[in-house]
């Protein structure tokens, strides 16, 4: 008799874990571009409860400015690691070949990184503490996701 609960106990555990185990590989990894996305279209949601339009507008350009700037670094990092492997395996770059590419790739990255900041602080400048607590916990929780999986593929 008490065999039979066990079985019955093992079978319900094991049903449990197919189950759980369909669910985890139907999902679709999203890609950062897309996470990105997400985190913006829920920055621009929670900026439209804001009751004051005149901030609303100003809160959603920046937003679009912040969505335009963070798609152009994400461009000059592919293009600089496409850059790199093409000189990288050309066999007669030089040293200077290779401080001017990364010199030029700091140079853009660093107004970027810049001109997102500058929205940031903008964004702070014209919301409540509580509203900026608001958006900052939105953006925190894609970052951690963002970081977990980075981490994940790279072990």
């Amino acid at each position: 008799m008490k065999a039979i609960r066990f079985f019955k106990f093992v079978k319900v555990f094991v049903v449990l874990g197919l189950i759980l185990l369909m669910n985890g590989c139907s999902h679709q990894p999203v890609s950062k571009e897309e996470s990105r996305q997400r985190v913006l279209e829920e920055m621009r949601i929670y900026i439209g409860k804001i009751q004051d339009p005149k901030r609303v507008e100003q809160l959603l350009v920046l937003v679009d400015a912040l969505q335009q700037d963070l798609a152009e670094l994400n461009r000059t990092v592919r293009k600089f690691g496409s850059d790199m492997r093409t000189l990288n395996v050309n066999y007669d770059a030089t040293r200077e070949d290779f401080d001017k590419m990364l010199d030029e790739y700091n140079t853009t990255r660093k107004g970027k990184q810049r001109e997102i900041l500058t929205s940031y602080l903008k964004m702070k400048e014209l919301t409540t503490p509580d509203e900026w607590k608001s958006l900052a916990k939105s953006e925190e929780k894609a970052l951690s996701k963002g970081l977990r999986r980075t981490l994940l593929d790279n072990q």
